[in-house]
């Protein structure tokens, strides 16, 4: 029975790590801190270019790229309110709005790990049921909220890479400087620790089974150095720890913390979000199940206090 548990887990995590999942096309499209921002400002109804400057400290040329970017991919539209000079807001479309979950999430996160002695810095309040919100990552078919450990995988369509590819529309990366937090809120204190996309992928390889330095570096065809440097920056703050598997010469796996385990509803939404929007197919590229009711299921946010479905026009803030 042993060895028949560790083959099968041998072949998931090859599966796993040579596969393209939603998670890599949601990182690929949203996995920069500066985008992160300038959505989290857009679900705060930011909608003008000075606005978006004025509250991220963001350099014009960044925030026109990044402005650009969203725009080409269907997660923001340019709406003209200004004949003479011409000048547009920036709304989201549907797409866009479907992004909610995974930044709420990343609030979640800071709120439980970076928060200071006062507590969260914002209340959310579900309008619904007039309730204060807390959100959680729950199962479609029973309603249980999702943990990392009770979710196995399963291989979905074989071609969704080559035709999600086309999808994403590329842009140049630019990086000036660190995000400056203008407004109070747990978001930007997440994404300086794990919002760029090298860093959620190790994340991602983690969940999935990967352990060893090795086994990140080949099935993320990561350069060494920055691997390092990512793993290192992980250890620091206590998302990974490194256990001894082996003393000459002395070698370290990686493992997730409960820091770091609680991060699975970010990678569940972003994962959502990509099988959605980047994918041709009525069958995810990973399919999900879930061991506590034994069904295939999608994430969902809900509220802790009603249960039902959390929207992006549905919550104040304060």
């Amino acid at each position: 029975m042993m060895n028949e548990s560790v083959a099968r887990v041998a072949q998931e995590r090859e599966y796993i790590g040579n596969s393209r999942c939603s998670i890599a096309r949601t990182m690929d499209l949203v996995g920069d801190r500066w985008t992160i921002l300038v959505l989290r400002e857009a679900y705060f109804r930011v909608r003008r270019f000075e606005e978006f400057q004025q509250n991220l400290k963001i350099a014009r040329n960044i925030l026109t790229c990044r402005l650009k970017h969203l725009v080409l991919n269907g997660i923001f539209e340019r709406v003209q309110y200004l004949d003479r000079p011409r000048r547009f807001e920036y709304h989201f479309t549907e797409k866009g709005l479907d992004l909610y979950p995974t930044i709420l999430a990343l609030m979640v996160w800071g709120d439980r790990w970076l928060a200071d002695l006062d507590g969260p810095p914002l209340v959310l309040r579900h309008i619904p049921c007039e309730h204060s919100l807390s959100p959680r990552i729950t199962c479609s078919e029973c309603g249980l909220e999702i943990k990392a450990r009770e979710v196995t995988y399963a291989k979905g369509e074989d071609n969704h890479w080559q035709k999600a590819k086309n999808l994403i529309k590329s842009r140049r990366r630019l990086y000036e400087g660190d995000p400056q937090e203008q407004r109070t809120c747990s978001v930007a204190r997440t994404v300086e620790l794990v919002g760029d996309r090298w860093t959620f992928l190790i994340i991602r390889e983690a969940f999935f089974g990967v352990r060893r330095f090795e086994q990140f570096q080949n099935h993320l065809d990561i350069a060494r150095n920055i691997l390092t440097d990512r793993l290192q920056r992980l250890v620091a703050h206590d998302i990974f720890y490194r256990s001894r598997y082996q003393q000459r010469p002395e070698r370290f796996e990686y493992r997730l913390t409960e820091k770091g385990l609680d991060l699975y509803p970010v990678a569940l939404t972003l994962m959502n979000w990509g099988d959605r929007w980047l994918t041709e197919e009525d069958t995810p590229p990973l399919l999900l199940r879930h061991k506590r009711c034994r069904h295939e299921f999608r994430p969902m946010l809900t509220c802790n206090s009603c249960g039902g479905e959390v929207k992006a026009r549905e919550v104040r803030f304060r």
